[in-house]
């Protein structure tokens, strides 16, 4: 908890900060919640199945966040998948460009499917260990020789950007996998 307050208070300083749920954050909900009171006193945005509007010089951008797919699993085991859709559909605006914050890049399809124009996401840890011009080996939720685990991938009008973390999977080393902060400059 400590490392990550440390980074985020860092992150803070020198731009506002958006948060989504990850995996982990349903297995340790005491440090969850420690995790999200930290960051209400750092100014940094939980987006909760939420959306808000960034403006500047008289436009607008739609910023979504919606929660780790294993939410809605532990919520609605039976509809989990509908009810996952569903929510992305609701905070979608068609008048806006749309940004999309969420934990499992392999939802990919669905987030183009629904025409959300970028999205950022993590899970794969760049797939823990790389084997060069192959690529990563694991990834939760991808298993073997994932399919994404870091880079931009394009669907349709849709962008995936996979961030590779600052963290370790259950695998506590990364092999040829450098730890990666993504930046990406937004451009009319």
């Amino acid at each position: 908890m400590d490392i990550a307050y440390n980074i985020l208070s860092q992150l803070a300083i020198v731009a506002p900060c958006y948060f989504v749920s990850g995996n982990h954050e349903l297995r340790l909900p005491e440090e969850y919640e420690q995790l999200k009171n930290r960051m209400k006193k750092l100014n940094i945005t939980y987006l909760h199945n939420s959306k808000l509007f960034i403006s500047k010089n008289n436009e607008s951008i739609n910023l979504v966040g919606v929660e780790d797919y294993n939410f809605f699993k532990n919520e609605d085991k039976l509809n989990h998948r509908a009810n996952f859709i569903k929510t992305l559909e609701e905070l979608y605006s068609p008048n806006h460009f749309n940004i999309l914050l969420s934990h499992r890049p392999e939802k990919f399809p669905i987030y183009a499917d629904i025409r959300y124009e970028l999205i950022f996401s993590g899970h794969a840890h760049g797939g823990q260990w790389r084997i060069p011009f192959v690529g990563g080996i694991f990834s939760p939720s991808q298993g073997f020789f994932p399919k994404y685990t870091n880079g931009n991938y394009v669907l349709e009008d849709s962008t995936l950007i996979v961030s590779q973390g600052l963290g370790n999977s259950s695998f506590p080393i990364r092999i040829n996998n450098r730890i990666e902060l993504v930046l990406a400059t937004l451009k009319k």
